[in-house]
């Protein structure tokens, strides 16, 4: 975004250092200039303004008070305004509130349309802005100088009322850029009593427009839903000085201030017109953000060791206000065009980039670096130590359960979770048990050894009253010819002994009894 250096002098006073200096600050401090452009008369600067930042400094009066941040040299001028107390009598009407939670509009009589003065059409044309006519191009130019987009329509082409809505499907409008665009209800339009007079928050519309012949004006200043803002744009593929700004939130105290910046630069201009007042429909009150503030935290997370009386001006400087300080925590009022700023690590990292974070000395962190216990993990590991000391092998298998076991060992239908789209009839549901895959793989292996003793650890999955569960077990198996089963019971008891399991229970299992023998056929 273009920047001129002389227009952000205006709004400052004090000494002024020399580019060079400007642009080192604002490198290291703020943003990145990309590019430094000489003209005859001034320097252009070309910031890469970051989302987070562009609430507040994308404009020159954002450039100077950030410039004021860091220099404390320089002060920043009152800006000149006319304050405007009448309320016009002209109707508004919004459908959303979500859409357009302000809309601010600024009625004029007998003015005249001409040419802009120098000044005008020099400032706008250095950032690369084409003059129109003197109202179009205050309308700019005031964007431009505060960050609030402006929309100027002509009074008598609007039909009885402005309405904000959603355009209906199929509705279509004739822009400024004459070019027709097909609408949708996800764009939001600026509309009268009979149709859409302008794209909300990105284009006007061409049968509202200012021309020669109008006299009266309506000036739009609002507050839209930045996302549906960003969301039309794409649809309509079509951007704006107006939607980028929209796009990434403008704080709703610009709105009236830049209608009454409007108000004081028309004046100037022209001499007779009559300032009918301003129309308001908003929805929410503006309530300034508060936080605590706690002094300390600058060093606890910046390792900046700051005296607490400059960490109090350096907050003053970006225009904090401190409300109430109770020892070294402060109730904050933060500046009202800081929407990035919304917790603690905010203003620290705030303070630590005026400061200058090149300032930071690189440390390690503070961590005692500890592996959290994990119980599960710890028994598990037991576990299969002691079982391997029993000389068990371990047997890892899927999690699921071939049809042809279903029906070998005769499972009940009932408690298995049958998957919905199997790859295979061997992996159509998930196992309820351990035992029917740890059997087929003792089978498989009885092939090349004459005996084995074999064990697997995992999750079994069953349904009760329709509703899934799982649970981790165990499973052994013991494969050979001279099998001895107390002697197999020996080792569960010992192994059950091992872990402080003194009575335990053998019951047998009718369906992996029977169907084991024919496993294989």
């Amino acid at each position: 975004m273009l920047f001129s250096l002389n227009w952000t002098k205006e709004l400052l006073k004090g000494k002024f250092l020399k580019v060079e200096e400007i642009v080192k600050a604002l490198n290291l401090h703020t943003v990145e200039v990309e590019e430094l452009i000489k003209t005859k008369k001034d320097y252009l600067l070309d910031l890469d303004i970051l989302p987070n930042r562009a609430s507040d400094l994308a404009s020159h009066l954002g450039l100077a008070k950030e410039l004021k941040v860091l220099f404390p040299s320089l002060k920043l001028k009152p800006l000149k305004t006319l304050k405007i107390q009448k309320k016009a009598n002209f109707k508004i009407e919004v459908e959303n509130s979500e859409d357009c939670p302000l809309y601010l509009a600024l009625i004029v009589r007998n003015v005249k349309v001409k040419e802009s003065p120098s000044w005008v059409k020099e400032k706008l044309v250095s950032l690369g802005l084409e003059p129109i006519n003197n109202l179009v191009d205050l309308a700019n130019l005031v964007m431009l100088e505060i960050g609030q987009p402006l929309h100027v329509f002509d009074l008598d082409k609007i039909e009885e009322k402005i309405i904000v809505r959603r355009a209906k499907k199929g509705e279509r409008i004739l822009a400024l850029d004459d070019k027709e665009y097909l609408l949708s209800p996800e764009i939001l339009v600026i509309a009268d009593k009979k149709k859409a007079q302008a794209i909300a928050g990105i284009k006007g519309g061409k049968l509202s427009a200012v021309s020669k012949e109008t006299k009266n004006i309506l000036v739009e200043s609002a507050n839209f839903n930045p996302a549906l803002i960003r969301k039309g744009s794409k649809i309509l593929n079509l951007k704006t000085d107006a939607s980028w700004r929209f796009e990434r939130k403008v704080p709703k105290v610009l709105a009236k201030l830049a209608l009454e910046r409007f108000a004081f630069l028309l004046g100037l201009e022209i001499k007779d017109i009559e300032i009918e007042g301003i129309v308001e429909k908003s929805f929410a009150k503006f309530k300034p953000k508060t936080l605590w503030f706690d002094l300390n935290s600058v060093y606890q997370i910046l390792d900046l060791n700051l005296p607490k009386r400059e960490i109090e001006k350096i907050l003053k400087r970006l225009e904090f206000k401190i409300l109430q300080k109770k020892k070294d925590k402060l109730w904050l009022q933060v500046p009202d065009l800081r929407e990035d700023i919304k917790i603690e690590e905010d203003v620290v990292e705030e303070i630590g980039r005026v400061v200058g974070f090149y300032q930071i000395k690189p440390a390690f962190p503070k961590l005692s670096l500890k592996v959290p216990a994990n119980l599960n993990f710890s028994f598990e590991k037991a576990l299969k130590e002691r079982l391997i000391a029993l000389g068990f092998t371990e047997v890892l298998n899927y999690s699921f359960l071939a049809q042809r076991l279903k029906e070998i060992f005769k499972i009940d239908s009932k408690s298995l979770i049958e998957l919905e789209n199997p790859l295979s009839s061997n992996q159509k549901y998930l196992r309820d048990s351990l035992l029917y895959n740890l059997i087929q793989k003792a089978t498989d292996n009885s092939k090349y050894f004459k005996e084995g003793k074999l064990f697997e650890t995992g999750k079994v999955f069953f349904k009760v009253k329709d509703k899934p569960f799982e649970e981790e077990r165990l499973a052994l198996v013991w494969f050979g010819k001279n099998l001895n089963f107390y002697e197999f019971k020996g080792y569960l008891e010992f192994f059950a002994e091992s872990f402080g399991i003194k009575e335990v229970e053998f019951l047998p299992k009718e369906n992996i009894i029977n169907s084991s023998q024919s496993i294989n056929s």
